[in-house]
């Protein structure tokens, strides 16, 4: 008994999260518990000879978690009372976690002091892992729920939250390598935005469309602060942006890759603008609103949509159009916003403006292609306009129905020197 109470203290002290919290794996914890170990532990508490059997099985199937729990609190023979008092329910012990105050004290005795109860639910977390797989359904997750990532390289941050690179302890997840995306914002903006974001994607989701970003999975956890988690496929390739800039690690994109790349990345904006799902019965009207170079995803020679926090979908019978939301960027079509009086006003916008975004993002590829990153600089830097008083942008207009000359000039010499 005592040599497999230390095996499991040393699975659950050789597994730690990037938090330095100890977890157990289930899949490795029902390696380790076998039914030969599990009825000599039984022998050695001198169970009764006609009980045994069933008790074995009983641990064996339904509550592996809770009997490892027992033995690392030296009280391995209590395991009984998790089936004497079941009410002859379905369900196994370990169905039943986690185990609060009064189900544990009808479970382990009268008997049991408080210190006793309040170890057994401290330690009952490190057996409930969570095991990650695809699904659409926000799940909600305790304060305590130790997540198993054993590693997290922080990928960016910006005004939706943090990005990290995660690596999963591998039999706790039924997932590829991943990119997961922590959004940490105020709770009341922050999780309508994620909510926001969540339905937009799930629906985004049944398209299948290798353009648009797949989402694994989600969930909410306060620790303290509440905190909203999306865990997207990554791209291992960085952003278009690092491309542009100069800052891009992958594999070398030739001209002819990225060029296909964009027509059907063009074909991910078709169909957000033109949502239809035989699937789901149904047909939308969609606009992305913050197409950028920012988030548009390399992945091997496949350029990927993502961000659709900001995003609106609608029914084609109604008004398509949706007031400017307040983002900042070079890639905002002219009727976003104008200067009244020095001061910024915003207007409706639709899906005209996401076709703008998406020529400007052209221009600065086609620029990056004939020019390389200094040209995309170059090319940023003579943009640049005082738009009002305080306020100077490089987009490629000056405001509604003006064209920024420069970026004509600009044109004209990119067609000059890549003819």
């Amino acid at each position: 008994m005592n040599t497999l109470r230390d095996e499991i203290e040393i699975l659950r002290i050789s597994n730690e999260n990037s938090l330095g919290r100890d977890f157990v794996p289930e899949a490795k914890l029902f390696i380790l518990l076998t039914e030969a170990k599990i009825r000599a532990c039984l022998r050695e508490m001198n169970i009764a000879d006609h009980e045994r059997e069933e008790l074995v099985h009983a641990i064996m199937y339904g509550a592996r978690r809770c009997f490892s729990i027992l033995l690392l609190l030296n009280g391995g023979e209590r395991i009984t009372g998790f089936f004497k008092h079941d009410l002859m329910q379905k369900s196994n012990p370990d169905d039943r976690f986690p185990y609060t105050t009064e189900p544990l004290q009808r479970a382990l005795g009268i008997d049991s002091s408080p210190a006793f109860i309040k170890r057994f639910m401290n330690i009952q977390w490190c057996f409930m892992v969570p095991v990650l797989r695809s699904h659409s359904i926000l799940r909600e997750l305790d304060k305590s729920t130790v997540l198993p990532y054993v590693r997290e390289k922080l990928l960016g941050s910006g005004a939706m939250g943090d990005a990290y690179l995660v690596d999963l302890h591998p039999e706790c997840h039924e997932l590829p390598i991943i990119k997961h995306q922590e959004l940490k914002q105020s709770a009341d903006e922050g999780i309508e935005s994620f909510m926001r974001e969540l339905k937009n994607v799930a629906l985004l989701a049944h398209l299948k469309h290798p353009n648009i970003v797949k989402l694994y999975c989600s969930y909410v956890q306060d620790m303290p602060s509440r905190r909203c988690n999306f865990i997207f496929e990554v791209a291992e390739g960085g952003s278009l942006a690092g491309l542009l800039d100069g800052r891009y690690e992958g594999p070398q994109l030739e001209a002819h890759q990225l060029l296909w790349g964009l027509a059907d990345l063009a074909s991910a904006v078709d169909a957000v603008h033109n949502f239809v799902s035989d699937t789901l019965d149904l047909e939308l009207t969609g606009c992305h609103h913050d197409l950028k170079p920012q988030n548009i995803l390399i992945q091997g020679e496949t350029l990927v949509l993502i961000d659709f926090g900001l995003s609106t979908f609608r029914n084609p019978n109604e008004d398509s159009l949706t007031l400017f939301k307040e983002t900042r960027g070079s890639y905002i079509a002219p009727e976003c916003q104008s200067s009244i009086e020095g001061r910024v006003k915003s207007h409706k916008v639709g899906r005209a403006s996401d076709i703008w975004s998406f020529g400007c993002v052209l221009s600065e590829v086609f620029t990056f292609l004939i020019c390389g990153s200094a040209g995309v600089q170059q090319f940023r830097n003579k943009r640049v306009i005082l738009f009002t008083q305080g306020i100077e942008w490089s987009r490629f207009h000056v405001g509604p129905g003006r064209s920024n000359p420069a970026v004509s000039q600009w044109l004209r010499y990119l067609e000059e020197k890549g003819s």
